[in-house]
């Protein structure tokens, strides 16, 4: 899927939990690190196939009284300075396959690391989404409370009347008692997805 595939629903509030998350999750931020982790390890893997280039100097100096010489110092100095370059044959493949090894390793983690990002976008959108089909429900458990409750007037009226029994307006106060049994457990479950969205 694209990267922003949930800005489609056109949503700042969504857009704004899929942000926080992004930035704040630890699973993403520890996948980041294993993709530098793995990226270092590619270059590493790399560099024994290049040629190592060194260099060394030394110096010295040393001082001797010449006897022969009525007592004369001579001093001698010397410098040295000597370049190095080795390099390494890969006769049998083992450094190329290492270095290849690694890069794989390295593409792996960017793959694991961009899973755990689509994961963590997914569960926050899906737990978004539930909470707005609970706030969709809570509405319509209000609108058939409120429904009921009318329905529950005209019988009551009815009974006054004569024209509706006793039976008639148990029935219709059961049917309401139902209906509003069902608000506490709508809104619990509702607060429950609004803080795993936290």
């Amino acid at each position: 899927p694209s990267e922003t595939w949930w800005q489609g629903f056109h949503s700042p509030e969504l857009d704004q939990l899929i942000d926080a998350a992004r930035v704040h999750n630890f699973d993403i931020q520890a996948a980041i690190a294993r993709v530098r982790q793995a990226d270092a390890q590619a270059r590493i893997a790399s560099s024994p196939l290049l040629p190592t280039v060194s260099a060394s100097s030394s110096a010295s100096w040393s001082r001797q009284a010449l006897a022969s010489r009525g007592g004369r110092t001579v001093e001698q100095r010397s410098y040295s300075l000597g370049p190095s370059i080795s390099y390494e044959v890969d006769l049998w493949g083992r450094l190329r396959a290492g270095r290849e090894s690694a890069t794989a390793t390295a593409l792996a983690s960017r793959f694991d690391q961009q899973v755990v990002a689509l994961t963590v976008v997914t569960s926050v959108a899906s737990t978004w989404f539930q909470a707005l089909a609970l706030q969709d429900r809570l509405a319509v458990a209000a609108r058939n409370i409120h429904d009921g409750e009318v329905v529950l007037a005209a019988i009551r009226a009815r009974l006054a009347a004569g024209t509706a029994s006793d039976l008639d307006v148990a029935q219709q106060e059961t049917l309401v008692a139902g209906l509003r049994a069902q608000v506490p457990a709508l809104h619990s479950q509702l607060e429950q997805q609004l803080n795993a969205n936290g």
